[in-house]
């Protein structure tokens, strides 16, 4: 994998598309939520796990806030 260019195995990409179609919302959408969402689940605040092993990267919250643009971008209603 070339970390510049990350790409979904044909198993993740079969499970995004397969969840997403359940749940009624476009594969990429579902990709958001779960890039999104999951990224605070598992550095949840209250939990064990609250920051990176090395800790947050000094760009983190420039980032977090583009996740979370796209995020809200992608549960538009068309």
């Amino acid at each position: 994998m070339n970390e510049s260019n990350l790409r979904l195995t044909n198993v993740q990409t079969k499970a995004i598309k397969a969840i997403a179609k359940a749940d009624c919302r476009s594969p990429k959408q579902m990709l958001s939520m779960i890039i999104d969402v999951g990224l605070d689940w598992i550095f949840c605040e209250h939990g064990e796990n609250t920051s990176p092993y090395l800790g947050w990267p000094d760009d983190w919250k420039e980032i977090c806030e583009e996740l979370e643009k796209e995020y809200k971008k992608d549960l538009e209603v068309k």
